[in-house]
């Protein structure tokens, strides 16, 4: 039996040796390839790539060396330009488009031994793109060569028939003066793949930036934020329209849903865009708007159900002046907030909100903020508010509160600023502000020459206000304030303070005022006080301006 097993054992031995030699083999001509397929052909790969390069670009790019090899994105077989330079089209053609650490383009291995080299990756790695559109729509990107020379094989004996697009730890600028729109992105990583050969096909993306901002006519809307996306978006090259279907965006913590759909037109877009947090927290919400308030997550318990949307819809084309209208919703249903150490949180908080933004003109902004309400302790806020335009708004608001002001400047955290005291406040106000120059005057002069009817009560008792940079605080602030136009004439308002009273350091005043039509005042009033004008610095913010003297 022993010799039986002895004799059975020497075949498997000599299996598992041949299959160790043969697999030896087979790796090290793997890798020989790897380190010779290079040298056979540098010069002829080289060449062609670099000949399609320049033919299909009309801009300029300029480079310090080139090198073939499968390790610098392994396994395919790249061809790496270093320290590369690409100039932008007109009128841009003496700014830099792209300036990067290398340029790679991927060799499709099955057409080395063809006639035509065909590459199917492009990589970008360590760039800086700084793309530009003028307040004419002219763009700095145009740059492919639109002619048969940049797709004719026959003639540079390469062609483009891209499979993947990746761009690593990188940096984008985006500027439009037309709209105007900026956008800047930091550590930009990004992969897309499909078969970009294909009159119409699927194109997958994954995206990463770890510092995200968006503005708009000079505001930001999104601020330094994490971005983190998955995208499935179909391109049609020949209608030039994308779709942008079963997307995953994540900004900081907040996950968004993104779909809609863009078509390039002959002089501008055609867009309807989406984004839909639909099942989100107030906690992730507030993470991804602007300001940055990471820090101060830190120290606060936030809770609460939110709801977020937003639609970019209809045609951009700069010629015409044709912007698209601008939809945003936001939901907030039981919200909590309470900052370390705070006696009462906010809480109970609700709000509706709704705006609308058409063809992109803030002179027909419409926000409704159907309600805001909230309550800190026993106190509490209600808010219900309509307007529509910004530079000369309509305005229908009732506003009503009851707040111990440090319970609510604990609650939330408030860094720059101390408050204390019981405020109470009964608004309500409906019509148009208005303005217009001056008939009177031949010089530009603008006046106002309506307001919104409205009426207003508000008290405070044993108020404090200090502002966290200043040394000193305005404390034992006291004031019953009374205020009614009854129409849309300024000329009708009335204001009366009753109860005033204020001290900071050896500064006081205190008393009654009664003014009736602000243009020609009739005055009703008894104010006594006294104020060190040198003081105001030490309890006032105001860096411009220096006084001195005893009122």
């Amino acid at each position: 039996m022993l010799p039986y097993l002895f004799i059975m054992q020497k075949p498997k031995k000599s299996i598992l040796l041949k299959i160790l030699k043969v697999s030896g083999i087979s790796v090290a001509a793997v890798l020989a390839l790897l380190f010779i397929l290079p040298y056979l052909f540098p010069d002829t790969i080289a060449s062609k790539v670099k000949q399609w390069v320049n033919g299909a670009i009309t801009s300029k790019l300029e480079f310090s060396n080139a090198r073939l090899s499968f390790f610098n994105h392994f396994p395919s077989l790249t061809l790496t330009l270093q320290d590369i330079s690409l100039t932008g089209s007109a009128p841009f053609e003496k700014d830099t488009l792209v300036a990067a650490q290398q340029l790679s383009f991927g060799i499709d291995l099955s057409s080395l031994f063809s006639a035509s080299v065909r590459i199917n990756q492009i990589f970008l790695t360590g760039a800086n793109i700084n793309v530009q559109v003028d307040a004419h729509g002219n763009a700095n990107y145009n740059i492919y060569r639109s002619t048969t020379a940049a797709t004719d094989t026959s003639s540079s004996g390469a062609g483009l028939r891209l499979e993947s697009i990746v761009i690593e730890s990188s940096n984008l600028r985006y500027s439009d003066l037309s709209v105007p729109l900026a956008i800047s992105a930091e550590n930009l990583n990004y992969k897309g793949s499909g078969d970009l050969s294909e009159a119409v096909f699927d194109l997958s993306t994954r995206l990463s930036i770890d510092a995200f901002s968006f503005a708009h006519a000079g505001k930001s809307y999104i601020n330094q934020k994490q971005l983190r996306a998955r995208l499935v978006t179909k391109v049609n090259t020949k209608s030039l329209a994308l779709v942008f279907e079963k997307n995953r965006i994540r900004i900081n913590k907040l996950p968004v849903q993104f779909s809609g759909t863009f078509d390039f037109l002959q002089n501008g877009y055609n867009m309807d865009l989406q984004l839909d947090a639909r099942k989100a927290t107030l906690e992730n919400m507030i993470t991804a708007i602007p300001p940055d308030l990471t820090g101060w997550l830190d120290d606060t318990k936030v809770r609460g159900d939110a709801a977020f949307n937003m639609r970019l819809k209809g045609k951009y084309i700069v010629e015409t002046n044709t912007m698209p209208d601008l939809q945003l919703g936001l939901k907030v249903r039981k919200g909590y907030i309470a900052y370390k150490g705070a006696p009462s949180p906010v809480e109970n908080m609700f709000l509706n909100l709704d705006a609308t933004l058409p063809s992109l003109n803030t002179d027909s902004l419409d926000i409704r903020i159907d309600s805001l309400y909230f309550t800190v302790d026993k106190g509490y806020c209600s808010v219900i508010s309509h307007t529509i335009g910004l530079e000369q708004p309509y305005i229908n608001s009732v506003v009503k509160a009851n707040l111990d002001l440090d319970k609510w400047d604990k609650a939330v955290g408030l860094s720059n600023i101390d408050l204390g005291g019981n405020c109470t406040l009964d608004f309500k106000a409906e019509g148009k502000y208005t303005k217009a120059q001056n008939p009177a005057k031949w010089r530009k002069d603008i006046i106002v020459t309506g307001i919104p009817a409205f009426q207003l009560q508000s008290t405070m008792k044993n108020g404090y206000l200090k502002f966290v940079s200043l040394p000193e605080a305005l404390h034992d602030i006291n004031f019953t304030i009374k205020s009614a136009c009854s129409d849309s004439n300024y000329k009708h308002t009335t204001i009366e303070i009753e109860h005033l009273n204020a001290v900071a350091l050896n500064n006081m005043i205190k008393g009654y005022a009664k003014v009736v039509n602000p243009e020609e005042p009739k005055v009703e009033t008894d104010i006594t006080g006294n104020l060190n004008l040198k003081d105001l610095k030490k309890f006032i913010p105001g860096d411009k301006f220096d006084a001195a003297g005893d009122i």
